[in-house]
């Protein structure tokens, strides 16, 4: 029993880091990096000598079911918590046919106005809801309305989360945890 209950309390705090990691990069997030004088420099090395400046919005995709948004804390690969000029783009995607939450990072080329591939660069299942689970992402405006579909990416002032996600602890027993984000 104390070895379920240790392995169970792990699992959900795996997770809960997971998605407090991923909204801390939400909110820190900042648009695209641009180049005040592009004709001036092909890198964003060589931009810092004239101006960089980061425009628009960093959210990228907006849906219930999915929210994309421009972060730039590097590939966990890397293993480092240090900045990176030139942002990833990372997506929690919740597939509403087999209920599976994930975490999708996509690597960009280039420096100056980057592209991301259309397949993940990599992809994390964080948990699967229930059959017929309400879609977990919702967003308020600047004024505290919420809004409706399409979102309009510039509009939105908070990204809400509310989920319950089932998944394996270490001893191989499903878990379910509750979770509301904002």
């Amino acid at each position: 029993v104390s070895t379920e209950v240790g392995s169970r309390s792990d699992a959900s705090t795996v997770l809960r880091r997971t998605l407090d990691d991923v909204f801390e990069q939400l909110a820190t997030a900042r648009g695209q990096v641009r180049c005040t004088d592009p004709a001036s420099a092909t890198t964003l090395a060589a931009c810092r000598a004239g101006r960089v400046t980061a425009i628009g919005t960093p959210i990228t995709e907006a849906s219930t079911t999915k929210v994309c948004f421009l972060s730039r804390r590097p590939a966990p690969t890397t293993g480092t918590p240090t900045l990176t000029t030139t942002p990833w783009k990372l997506c929690l995607n919740y597939d509403s046919a087999s209920g599976v939450l994930a975490l999708e990072r996509f690597q960009p080329t280039g420096e100056l106005n980057p592209t991301y591939p259309a397949s993940p660069t990599a992809t994390q299942s964080l948990g699967r809801s229930p059959v017929n689970a309400p879609a977990p992402f919702s967003y308020l405006g600047v004024n505290g309305t919420a809004l409706t579909a399409p979102i309009a990416v510039d509009n939105i002032a908070l990204v809400r989360f509310a989920a319950t996600l089932e998944f394996r602890n270490r001893s191989g027993l499903l878990v379910n945890q509750s979770l509301s984000m904002q």
